[in-house]
């Protein structure tokens, strides 16, 4: 077959040609192919010999367009004319058929099945024309050449598919096909193929598998994959809807120059759902024609590798899912639509303890444990049954029989057909969750030391029995219960003590509860007990009196016994409190009425309680702004030798000046200064002034002698006490001797070593100490021998009750005489009477103070009796 390209572009004259020998070759026709460049060398060419196809570029300089296109037709006789050009419109093409072409098509989007399609024609005009013979010879060739090519693609086709059956991985089942590929006897001159996959993240191609491409190479063409969408082979591929490209036109160019080759075949793999997966690439020779079986095998082996990928990915994602199942800590079991289990991962069977065979086609019941309500199943079933998922807890009991809790989320699972075919559960174990939030719980609600009820749970409790006695009409007590001096236990035993101390304490009040009632710790040594559903007031009594005898008893601690008493508040509903709250509350006012009252027992709360107890916080609210507004002031009571009629000393007694109460007597405010830790900066300013007033009255009267200020325990005990007595001191100027720091028994007997370390600082200071209310303590003559202490006070209990107490004669003489005894002074306070007054001076009493004198009088006044006592007076008057 003759052909005439009339062309001067030589990359189109190579395509055309190209295929133009492929397509002819495979049909078993020789082909005579010429070219020229020019119009002119055209005519002359068709002049001499008879062409059968005349091909020629629209674009031609001389003569072209639809010029170019008349003056051919008039010269090719009867050859036929197939014209071309680039960018081809519909408009310039129909006007190219019109003025005699048989054929016309566009350069710039060429696809080798035009020329085909153009060929084929020529082809039947020229068997129809008389080439019988001929037809009959090409035919033999043909059908001979297409048996032996059919049974070789059946065959390869055979193979390729056979490999999806095996079990290799992905990268060996590619790269078994590739192999086949480059093997193709009528493809002998591929040499390189390769397959690209799209990577996760859709922006980058990976080679999968490779046959016969370089080591140097295969790093390129990765980064050639990878470098962004636009030159992506995968994305290329898989935007056009032709699976079959050319490689030298589009869309890689670069791949083929990297890979220095330029025909090639290229597929898109695709998913069952049409998108991309990646291509299958294979690279031909320069020279190769174009195989009409190429493109049919390519797209087959592209097929094969898609169903791969795609059977791959299942399997992994099958596998990855059998595997995160399996492992998953969560228990999950399926089953079919009569209920059996059909399917149980590992975590339920440890769980549960059951084998598969007892799980597997049993039906989920065996893991029952009867607890569970037949509402929640109900409501399970509903949602089921209506397609919907169930969230919730069971209780499910294991193979040994121990009962666990899980969170449960069941489903349907619906076919593609949307029909349920069974149910799946996943459930969490969440046993042990649930007992550390109930631990917690405990921990929130509970006293970490004894385990008894908090004072946030108690709250609750008394609340839920007030709302029952409202409703049944009973009674509900609150007992409010305080150990006397715990904290002089825990400092003398020590803290590790003092907490068994507390834990025996609550067994033995639990011991009494009833079922019913609360015994809870509200912290440090305070206990409470709520008593509910009680019939008559009467027998209030009743329990504080059991409560109260947990303390007759002593505790055996650390080998040795401790004895304690408590005190003891109560409160009723509704006879004092109108809820929960108040009851707490009115029993708190009922033991410190008992506290003050010196404790070891009970008190029973009364409406006057409130009013004392609201007078209390008010007064403890303006003492602690009293001296900063200068409402504290000292007098002074002296101290009287009974012989002379001389002061000879004088006690500091401090007075509080309320501008909207008057004079607050100190047996009120001064407790409240102790308790509150008022007393420290109180006391501190009471010792300053002492001082600086004795040395103010010194040096306007001439007369010095000492002044007592009492020290309470809390101040006595702050570090740094001896330096505020050292300062005071230095100060005011005075001797060191002028000074008498009373100190009260009970405050000797807490930390002696501390205690006994203090006073002899004290007293290397030159500062006197004395013993007040001497005999109403617990007194230990051993202290009297081994501490610096140069004065002893009777306490004016029992000088008040010399005439009706004959005992107190006793007890004051022998205090008098011990202490002279022991070198020491005493000093009898409260004495009123002129025979109280002569029983002391009979009995030799050092120096008397009280009324019978003078009272505490402010300093004004006590500078006047300094300068004249009047009692001296009066006595020089009578006498």
């Amino acid at each position: 077959m003759r052909l005439l390209h009339v062309s001067r572009d030589g990359e189109a004259q190579s395509r055309i040609d190209q295929a133009a020998n492929a397509t002819l070759t495979s049909h078993t026709f020789d082909l005579v192919l010429d070219h020229v460049a020019s119009l002119d060398a055209a005519r002359s060419t068709l002049a001499e010999n008879p062409y059968d196809l005349v091909i020629c570029d629209l674009a031609l300089e001389e003569g072209g367009g639809l010029a170019l296109v008349d003056a051919l037709v008039e010269a090719k006789g009867a050859a036929a004319l197939t014209a071309y050009a680039h960018d081809l419109e519909v408009e310039s093409a129909g006007a190219v058929l019109q003025h005699g072409a048989q054929d016309v098509f566009d350069a710039s989007i060429f696809d080798p099945r035009v020329l085909d399609q153009v060929l084929a024609r020529q082809i039947s005009k020229r068997l129809n024309d008389g080439g019988i013979l001929e037809l009959v010879h090409a035919h033999d060739a043909i059908f001979a050449h297409r048996r032996h090519r059919d049974r070789q693609m059946h065959h390869l086709v055979s193979q390729m598919f056979a490999i999806t059956l095996e079990p290799l991985s992905l990268e060996q089942a590619v790269d078994k096909v590739l192999g086949l590929l480059i093997e193709v006897e009528w493809l002998s001159d591929i040499g390189k193929a390769a397959c690209f996959l799209l990577a996760s993240d859709e922006e980058r191609c990976l080679i999968t598998a490779q046959r016969g491409i370089e080591e140097g190479l295969l790093d390129g063409l990765s980064k050639l994959a990878s470098r962004d969408r636009s030159s992506c082979l995968c994305m290329r591929i898989g935007n056009s809807p032709t699976p079959h490209y050319n490689l030298p036109t589009e869309p890689m160019p670069a791949c083929q120059a990297l890979c220095g080759e330029h025909a090639s075949h290229v597929v898109t793999l695709l998913d069952h759902q049409d998108q991309a997966l990646g291509t299958l690439a294979v690279w031909c020779s320069v020279n190769m024609p174009q195989d009409e079986d190429a493109g049919p095998l390519m797209e087959t082996a592209g097929r094969v590798v898609s169903t791969i990928v795609t059977h791959r990915q299942q399997v992994d994602r099958i596998q990855l899912l059998n595997q995160v199942v399996e492992q998953s800590p969560l228990s999950v079991m399926v089953t079919d639509l009569a209920e059996n289990t059909t399917y149980a991962n590992s975590a339920l069977y440890r769980l549960t303890g059951y084998g598969p065979e007892e799980i597997l086609g049993h039906n989920p019941r065996i893991l029952g444990s009867g607890l569970v309500s037949k509402e929640t199943f109900q409501e399970m079933w509903s949602l089921l049954s209506e397609g919907k998922t169930w969230e919730g807890e069971l209780i499910n009991r294991k193979k040994d029989g121990e009962l666990y809790w899980e969170d449960a989320i069941i489903s349907p699972v619906k076919g593609s057909d949307g029909k349920v075919s069974g149910y799946a559960a996943v459930k969490r174990d969440i046993t042990e969750l649930l007992r550390f939030k109930a631990q917690l719980e405990h921990q929130a609600t509970h006293d970490p030391l004894t385990d008894l009820a908090n004072r946030s749970l108690v709250g609750d409790r008394v609340s839920q029995a007030v709302n029952r006695a409202r409703r049944h009409g009973d009674l509900v007590v609150a007992l409010y219960i305080d150990i006397d001096q715990f904290s002089d236990l825990n400092q003398t035993h020590g803290h590790l003590e003092g907490d068994q101390l507390l834990r025996d304490i609550a067994e033995r009040l639990s011991t009494l509860a009833r079922d019913y009632d609360t015994v809870a710790r509200l912290g440090n040594d305070e206990f409470v007990v709520i008593i509910s559903g009680l019939p008559e007031e009467q027998k209030i009594l009743n329990f504080c009196d059991r409560y109260l005898e947990v303390f007759n008893r002593p505790f055996s601690i650390a080998d040795h016994e401790i004895t304690v008493s408590a005190s003891m508040g109560a409160a009723s509903y509704p006879t004092d409190s109108q809820d929960g709250e108040e009851l707490l509350r009115h029993a708190s006012m009922a033991l410190t009425r008992c506290k003050e009252s010196g404790g070891n027992g009970y008190s029973l709360f009364g409406q006057q309680m409130e009013e004392e107890l609201r007078e209390r916080y008010e007064l403890l609210s303006a003492l602690r702004g009293a001296l900063g507004k200068d409402q504290l002031e000292l007098h002074f009571q002296p101290q009287v030798d009974p012989d002379s009629g001389e002061i000879l000393g004088a006690e500091a007694l401090l007075r509080w000046n309320l501008p909207e109460k008057g004079q607050i007597p100190p047996f009120k405010f001064i407790p409240l200064a102790e308790s509150s830790g008022q007393i420290i900066p109180i006391g501190g300013w009471v010792l300053e002034t002492a001082c600086l007033q004795l040395a103010e009255w010194g040096a306007e009267t001439g007369k010095v002698f000492p002044v007592s200020v009492n020290v309470a325990g809390s101040q006595f005990h702050e570090e740094g006490f001896v330096a505020s007595v050292e300062k005071a001191l230095e100060k005011s100027g005075i001797e060191p001797k002028m000074l008498v720091l009373e100190l009260t028994e009970s405050m000797l007997l807490k930390n002696p070593e501390e205690v006994q370390g203090v006073m002899h600082k004290l007293n290397g200071l030159g500062v006197q100490l004395a013993i007040d209310d001497f005999g109403t303590g617990y007194s230990s003559l051993s202290y009297l021998a081994n501490l610096p202490i140069g004065q002893l006070k009777v306490d004016r209990a029992f000088i008040r009750d010399l005439e009706s107490a004959p005992n107190n004669e006793i007890i004051v003489s022998t205090i008098i005489s011990m202490a002279h005894s022991l070198g020491m002074e005493v000093v009898a306070e409260g004495a009123e009477t002129q025979d109280q007054l002569d029983f002391l001076v009979t009995y030799h009493c050092d120096l008397i103070q009280g009324y019978f004198y003078s009272r505490p009088v402010p300093l004004a006044e006590f500078k006047s009796l300094v300068i004249a006592p009047s009692w001296t007076q009066t006595q020089t008057q009578t006498d």
